[in-house]
């Protein structure tokens, strides 16, 4: 079979066994190895193997089945190398690597026989490579888990097999597993001053104690244990001394954090003065366990909610409430600080998860994530019982520190700590391989061209110094690049990169301590010509030009893959689980109840004394108990408990609280291992997530970040593999930070900086190089070699300051510093007679205790007025020289001065704060938040603690203010030198200093190098009592200003007190200024007030450089009066004119009222007179019995003749219903009641009748025609779509088809309440281009209706009624108008006719008075009806026409869109009419 065929059979071996969901069996255990080993990708190999359910398992037990010398030499060790691939450690961060490790050795089957087979000596050099390699891996496994393998590393003969091993490889491998064991080793120090057992956090092994403190910690009052630095150096520490440097570093950064801490909580709970900056809330309530919400999770924490709003939210409207936490991020910032005391006492320190929706609510919910088991145990139980639950908002910068902690504990390994630690004097560096070509050609000749080598875009020339340093940075492991002020150390750091990146194929971490250095020092690798494809930068807060470096805008290819995605759902499945689970117990947490029996119960085992004294005897039975007669003080194991019995109410609710929660400890123990689990579980996805970004780093040169982002990120930069780390800046940044940076696997440093200028910044002095007491905290690793006496290069050659300035930092820091040619020759400072001024006062110094200074001995800041005073005037009159503020820089090593000054400043310009100075003062209170975000552009202004090379803050003038000015001659944190040398160093070309030189000259602490600096200052004639100012126009006016004041007396405008005398552009006006710095007054405006008169006589007044005004102010004063005054007159008219149309609106509604209430009393009077006439009725039904059969016939015939007459020319509709009786009905309905006669009253029924059902769309328009067919009605064809559409608009009603319904539908449109718009079944209808048509169609409506009156009348005319039948008809009418005059109704008989009226006319059959003979009076009273029907037929025509005119007007007044609105239009008309 050849190795193709082989190969192939194997793969299909390995992914057969993948797939097919058994492990592997005994058969196949050494086909599976040698599958394993055969596949070309080892990385992609290792992921199949863990998203396969059966892959680890199969592996596990291939690595089981047989442990013979043969298999350990064979398929074992090929497959310990295979897993040596040097892409396995960066995958996951090395955690998959891990997992695949830990499956073979664990249970120790293999892993025993392994051990027993190297300790006898039957591997061969395979198996004994694999062997120290797999131990090298067991050991460097982070927290406990290397503690089983540790042992066997610490065993001598084991490693001395390693170290004296004939391999190469063997020896190379024993030589890393001892310094993990240096590193990983606990050195407990001899004596009784020794780490743990203060409190619950204080352990030996600095990898256990947990980063946060516990309560128990921060009310400890004894010292924590810290090594002085020089333990270091001492020969004792020699063996341990990698382990003893970590744990100390970790210890004294942690220390650092916990001194602001204690001071913050002391403040806040009132045990020491000064202002805290945090919230404390009070009263909170435990809600629930908070993970995020759904596809958003994050780690745990519990959910508490306020028992009032928010100060700062009073007065934001609901909807406000987020974006006001968007905008504020410093209220309840995300993952600051804070304390949680249960009933007065501290039991936690919580981060925050900044939720702002939770924030927004009322009242708020604030979310708190506890960090550490012990302390989330202790809460746990606390907040069970507690009464009551307080926060306090701790402001210590956490961010800052919690990194550098973690990557601290997390270490194994100590890259170059041969040079780092270990390093003696006489001890050549250590070299790496470098670029031959280039290093040779500087060293050959130094200051030669170096364009063409370097492949810059500009002319790069170095001096001696310069070269010598590039050739240390790319020639020595560790090198040291020192470079005073003005040197260019960050132009030598540019070429080194540049030379590393085109030269070399390693990949350079540069790491900074700010962000602004940060972005200063990429922008530099950008000029000297590095791709920006080539780079990245970590972390926010970066510029326009580093900003397409960023992290997230780096495009990439990589794409999880399927097995990715099955790992992420399998862990979101998981971590969903544990949440579920963690839910359910904290809601069984939150509920439970802790019962007597249960206390009880736990007595008898925990604590039998107080079981035995609560025991109740045998003998005294229930009842006896339950009726309080046993007299339990007898009974003699009471007796015996009397201190249990004596004990005070308070004491016994304290033992009972103890108690409780002893029984709550097993729900938390529950509560805090899922919650780890879960926590676990967040922690893999996002290094899941976070692999994008590391094949993001990979195909990335440089790896730009701040020491705080290389700790932050140190996994993913460590998956990247860079190997060479330059700092910038270094003596500034903290040893613990760039230990942190170098990872595991550096093999260069470059460190660039100046130990002589500022230390890095810590919080407490006690730890500081300046108190004295050896813990040197802020010596940074840069200024430490160099003063152990490591090699260093110095530049030399300074291109800042001016040769004046920079004699100053010669004689007292630089002795060999010189100036470069461009030094020479700079202009003189316009306006003063000398370019470095001291100004020497004795006006004392202010306290300001709300304030204090970091690194300063006394514990409030100072301020001094009259500096502040004196440097706004000294900063005008430069300005008045024609210096612009971005020429100026204003130092002060105070914070209080700081403020001073930008009050002071901020009324001329506003300062441009340090960004460090903001945040300090923004903490203390003194700078609002959103101020401090603001960008300004004029003056700068910075202490000089935060005057840091990295800032910009060179500039062509320095104004200092010293600021201290006391009788105890304390100056305070100045008596260091690096900061005078810093203060010296800043200016080009001027220098002005204002103090008091008595105060620091004569300081017990620093006055040795102050008064060095005044003599040099005196000696050249620097020093005066105020500042000495010369004219520039009058060479021989000169003034020495020494207040404030003297500045407004002496040189107003910025030259003397001569009268400036000048012509101005006019010609006509000489300058009113004082003497001044401008000598062309050509383009100097002319402001003399020029005067004239108006034709009205009113006095004009102008400025020489403006135009004479065209029009006189005053009287256009007086136009714009009258104006005012006339527009008031119509207001007034309009707001009367609104008054009446109320009025009289308001009169009409009263109106409606009245004769709504009027028609209320007629329809009762109506209801009692039908009433009434059916009693009449009856007794007529009873008369008409004995009339004669002849007198009936021709009663009954006399009756149907008058009711098809009437009928005819009224269209009485039925009994009942609703019509109106002046519109024609367009339906009938078959159920209208008939008449009892045997012909029908309304002939309009005579035709077939018509059923109501489920019609379809084209019924209504048969129903249409049918009706007026019937009724012989015109309408146009506009008039019967209104009609139909009206009828299948109505059609749905539960009622439609009723003969009242039906009938009303069109008769009575006023009394349909909506009327549905076609656009309800026409979308596509176009409102305004149907308007116009609209309107025609409702104005045919009402032309038909008027043509059907016409015709009803001209009918009615027609209509003739037998005179003998005439009596014997009795009309009905409207009810608010009677058909007969009064006058004209004589008879005494009882009729059903009510008082009319317009607005409905009910229908009334006719009556015939059958017990009365027809006579005189009965025919006048049916002339007088046929006369009153034909007037109220006028009427109705006169009606109609009004009501056309109005439904026009309205119609155009409102631009009706659709008929359905007009016949809406015209209801409300015909109510308004009442018609």
């Amino acid at each position: 079979m050849s190795s193709d065929q082989r190969i192939a059979k194997l793969n299909k071996l390995f992914h057969s066994i993948l797939s097919g969901g058994r492990v592997v069996s005994v058969n196949q255990k050494d086909l599976f190895l040698e599958a394993i080993c055969a596949q070309p990708d080892p990385v992609d190999c290792i992921h199949k193997l863990q998203d396969s359910p059966v892959g680890l398992p199969s592996l596990q037990a291939a690595m089981r089945f047989d442990l013979d010398t043969t298999f350990l030499n064979g398929r074992a060790a090929a497959l310990i190398k295979f897993l040596q691939h040097p892409q396995m450690d960066e995958i996951d961060g090395g955690k998959l690597l891990e997992k695949i490790l830990l499956s073979i050795v664990e249970p120790p089957l293999f892993w025993s026989a392994f051990c027993r087979a190297f300790r006898s000596g039957i591997l061969e050099d395979d198996g004994q490579e694999s062997f120290a390699w797999l131990l090298l891996q067991l050991v460097s496994l982070p927290g406990g888990s290397a503690e089983p393998y540790t042992p066997l590393a610490e065993d001598q003969q084991v490693m001395n097999q390693i170290l004296t091993s004939n391999i190469p490889n063997v020896r190379m491998i024993g030589s890393k597993i001892k310094h993990v064991l240096d590193v990983t080793t606990v050195a407990v120090p001899k004596g009784e001053f020794s780490p743990g057992g203060r409190h619950d956090n204080d352990f030996v092994d600095f990898r256990e104690v947990s980063i946060l403190p516990t309560a128990d910690e921060i009310i400890s009052n004894e010292p924590p244990f810290l090594r002085p630095s020089e333990s270091m150096e001492d020969p004792a520490t020699f063996e341990n001394r990698v382990t003893i440097y970590l744990d100390n570093q970790f210890r004294l950064l942690r220390e650092d954090m916990l001194g602001e801490m204690r001071e913050e909580l002391h403040i806040a709970l009132g045990r020491k003065k000064g202002y805290h900056r945090g919230l404390v809330i009070e009263k909170l309530k435990v809600l629930k366990i908070h993970c995020g919400p759904e596809g958003r999770r994050r780690k745990w924490g519990i959910a508490f909610q306020m028992s009032a709003d928010l100060p700062q939210l009073k007065k934001i409207k609901p909807h406000n409430r987020k974006a006001f936490f968007a905008d504020h991020r410093r209220i309840f910032m995300h993952q600051s600080l804070t304390s949680l005391l249960v009933d007065n006492e501290i039991v936690a320190f919580p981060t925050i998860d900044r939720d702002e929706e939770l924030l927004a609510r009322n009242p708020p919910i604030i979310i708190l994530q506890f960090e550490g088991e012990t302390s989330t145990r202790k809460s746990l139980t606390k907040l069970k019982l507690a009464q009551n639950i307080k926060l306090i908002q701790i402001d210590t910068a956490m961010f800052a520190f919690e990194p550098i902690l973690r990557a601290i504990q997390r270490t194994r390994v100590l890259p170059l700590s041969q040079e780092l630690l270990f390093w003696s004097d006489g001890t050549i560096p250590s070299e790496v391989d470098s670029p031959p070509s280039l290093v040779s050609a500087v060293l050959r000749n130094p200051q030669q061209e170096l364009r063409t080598l370097l492949g810059t875009t500009t002319s790069v020339r170095l001096d001696k110094s310069q070269a010598m340093s590039l050739v240390a940075g790319l020639t020595q492991k560790v090198s040291l690049i020192q470079g005073p002020p003005g040197t260019g150390k960050s132009f030598i750091g540019a070429l080194l990169a540049k030379a590393l990146h085109d030269t070399t194929s390693k990949t350079i971490l540069v790491v900074c301590y700010t962000n602004h250095a940060l972005d200063q020092f990429l922008e530099d690798l950008l000029k000297i010509g590095i791709p920006a494809s080539s780079m990245v930068r970590l972390g926010g807060k970066s510029t326009p030009l580093t900003e397409p470096l960023s992290l997230f805008n780096q495009p990439s290819n990589y794409r999880l893959q399927r097995s990715d995605w099955t790992t992420i759902d399998a862990l979101k499945a998981l971590s969903e689980q544990y949440r579920n689970k963690l839910e359910a117990g904290f809601s069984r947490y939150i509920s439970s109840k802790i019962t007597p029996d249960q206390l009880l119960n736990h007595l008898e085992s925990k604590d039998p004394a107080y079981f035995e004294a609560f025991r109740v005897p045998n003998n005294a039975d229930d009842m006896t108990r339950r009726l309080g007669c046993w007299d339990f003080k007898q009974e003699t194991h009471i007796q015996q408990a009397t201190d249990i019995w004596s004990m005070s109410p308070a004491q016994r609710r304290e033992r009972v609280d103890i108690w409780k929660r002893d029984l709550f400890e097993e729900q938390i123990n529950d509560l805090c291992s899922t919650a780890k689990q879960y926590n676990t579980t967040q922690m893999e996805l996002s290094r899941k997530f976070s692999q994008r970004d590391t094949a993001k780093l990979q195909q990335k040169r440089i790896i730009g970040c701040t020491t705080t982002a290389a700790a932050k990120y140190c996994e993913d930069i460590q998956a990247a593999s860079p190997s060479v780390l330059l700092v910038e800046e270094a003596g500034e940044i903290l040893e613990s930070h760039i230990i942190t940076a170098l990872g595991r696997d550096k093999d260069q440093l470059i460190l660039i900086g100046d130990h002589k200028q500022l230390r890095p910044k810590i919080n407490s002095y006690k730890l500081s190089v300046e108190k004295g007491e050896g813990y040197d905290l802020n010596r940074s690793l840069f200024e430490r070699l160099v003063l152990k006496g490591y090699p260093h290069e110095t530049l030399s050659q300074q291109h800042r300051m001016r040769p004046e300035i920079s004699a100053l930092i010669r004689e007292l820091t630089y002795p060999d510093l010189t100036d470069a040619a461009d030094t020479q020759d700079r202009p003189n400072l316009c306006g003063v007679t000398d370019n470095i001024v001291l100004i020497d006062h004795q006006h004392p110094e202010d306290d300001m205790p709300r304030i204090s200074d970091r690194n300063d001995l006394s514990t409030s800041s100072k301020q001094n007025t009259h500096e502040a005073e004196m440097v706004l005037k000294i900063v005008r009159y430069l300005a008045q020289q024609g210096y612009g503020t971005d020429k100026l820089v204003i130092l002060t090593p105070y914070l209080g001065q700081l403020r001073n000054l930008a009050e002071s400043l901020k009324k001329d310009n506003d300062p441009i704060l340090n960004d460090l100075d903001s945040s300090d003062l923004v903490k203390a209170g003194l700078l609002p938040a959103a101020t401090a975000q603001v960008t300004k552009n004029p003056i700068r202004i910075a202490t000089i603690g935060e005057y840091r090379v990295d800032a910009p803050l060179e500039s062509e003038i320095v104004i200092v203010s010293l600021t201290r000015s006391n009788s105890n001659h304390d100056i305070g944190f100045m008596f260091s030198p690096e900061r005078l040398n810093v203060l010296l160093s800043r200016a080009r070309n001027a220098l002005i200093m204002i103090g008091n030189t008595e105060t620091f000259s004569k300081s017990r602490k620093g006055g040795e190098i102050w008064n060095k600096l005044f003599g040099l200052l005196k000696k050249a004639g620097h020093v005066y009592d105020g500042l000495p100012v010369a004219c520039g126009r009058h060479q021989d006016r000169k003034a020495l200003l020494r207040e404030p004041n003297d500045f407004d007396s002496e040189c107003p405008d910025g030259g003397c007190k001569e009268p400036c005398g000048t012509k101005l552009n006019c010609g006509l006006h000489d300058c009113p200024s004082k003497c001044h710095q401008i000598y062309d007054h050509s383009k100097m405006p002319c402001e003399f007030l020029m005067q004239s008169k108006c034709d009205q006589g009113h006095n004009k007044t102008w400025k020489c450089n403006k135009s004479p005004p065209l029009t006189c102010l005053k009287c256009e004063g007086e136009a714009r009066l009258r104006e005012k005054k006339a527009k008031e007159a119509i207001q007034l008219q309009q707001q009367r004119e609104v008054e009446e149309l109320a009025h009289a609106a308001r009169l009409a509604e009263v109106e409606q009222k009245i004769q709504a209430e009027k028609q209320n009393l007629c329809d009762a009077q109506i209801a009692e007179e039908r009433r009434q006439a059916i009693q009449q009725k009856e007794a007529n039904l009873q008369d008409t019995t004995s009339i004669t059969a002849s007198a009936s016939s021709r009663t009954a015939n006399a009756t149907s003749a008058v009711d098809a007459s009437a009928s005819s020319l009224f269209s009485l509709p039925p009994e009942g219903s609703r019509g109106s009786p002046w519109f024609p009905p367009v339906l009938g309905s078959p159920d209208a009641p008939r008449q009892s006669t045997a012909t029908p009253l309304n002939p309009w029924n005579s035709g077939p009748p018509f059923h109501f059902g489920n019609f379809n769309g084209s019924e209504p328009l048969e129903i249409l025609n049918h009706k007026q067919g019937d009724q012989h009605l015109p309408a146009t064809e506009p008039a019967e779509a209104v009609a139909i559409q009206v009828l299948d608009q109505q059609r749905n009603r539960l009622n439609f088809g009723s003969a009242d319904t039906a009938e009303n539908i069109f008769s009575q449109s006023d009394s349909i309440n909506v009327v549905s718009e076609p656009q309800e079944f026409d979308p596509n209808h176009d409102r305004d281009a149907h308007a116009a048509s609209n309107l025609d169609r409702g104005e045919d409506v009402v032309k038909c209706m008027k043509d059907m009156l016409d015709e009803r009348w001209e009918r009615g005319k027609k209509t003739s009624i037998p005179r003998s039948h005439q009596g014997m008809v009795q009309m009905p009418g409207p009810r608010s108008q009677s058909l007969l005059p009064e006058t004209s109704i004589t008879t005494t008989t009882r009729t059903d006719v009510a008082p009319p009226t317009l607005s409905k006319a009910p229908s009334l059959p006719a009556t015939i008075n059958a017990g009365r003979d027809p006579g005189v009076s009965d025919q006048l009273r049916l002339q007088s009806a046929i006369q009153a029907a034909k007037n109220q037929a006028t009427r109705k025509r006169e009606e109609a026409a009004r009501l056309q005119q109005a439904v026009e007007e309205a119609a155009k007044r409102e631009l009706v869109t659709s008929p359905g609105k007009l016949i809406g239009i015209w209801g409300a008309i015909k109510r308004g009419l009442n018609l």
